[in-house]
């Protein structure tokens, strides 16, 4: 069963990503900020330090951060036209050429055991496969037939760890 082919909008994934990774990390960018604040009570010149931190070393980390998830191969492969075929053992992804002249990616092959956890939104599903933010993959939901869809669930929620809700 293989969908249709399907890319994910660039702008939607990396605003996910950032504030995924804002989530994560947000005491790292407050903390520094709030111990400053703290001390400009007691010294007016620590208001300089907020300022440098906000308007200089912040834009300069987050830049940074950004051009390392922007530039992973991961991230380049989700913003790639792709098709995915499903299969019993997982998901083969083929990623098609944006122009004739440009250069192939190889495809790649997910197994179901791969799969950590996903998220479920109304449009689509994301299956996350290792720690980092982008070790995720985006299936929308228009591009699957029916079919292909119980596969992929049936196995999603197969490998995903099982709780006990007693």
């Amino acid at each position: 069963m293989t969908s249709n082919p399907f890319k994910s909008i660039p702008q939607r994934y990396i605003h996910k990503l950032a504030t995924e990774w804002v989530a994560r990390h947000w005491l790292v960018l407050i903390a520094p900020i709030t111990a400053a604040i703290i001390w400009a009570i007691m010294d007016v010149r620590a208001i300089y330090v907020v300022l440098i931190l906000v308007f200089i070393v912040y834009p300069l980390a987050i830049t940074f951060v950004w051009f390392n998830y922007a530039l992973s191969p991961r991230s380049i492969k989700a913003i790639t036209e792709k098709q995915v075929t499903v299969v019993d053992e997982g998901l083969k992804i083929d990623y098609l050429p944006a122009r004739e002249d440009a250069p192939a990616i190889r495809s790649d092959f997910i197994a179901w055991r791969d799969v950590l956890s996903a998220e479920f939104t109304p449009d689509s599903i994301d299956l996350i496969l290792g720690s980092k933010l982008d070790d995720r993959i985006n299936l929308p939901v228009d591009s699957f037939s029916d079919a292909a869809w119980s596969v992929i669930m049936k196995n999603v929620s197969s490998a995903l760890p099982q709780t006990d809700m007693d």
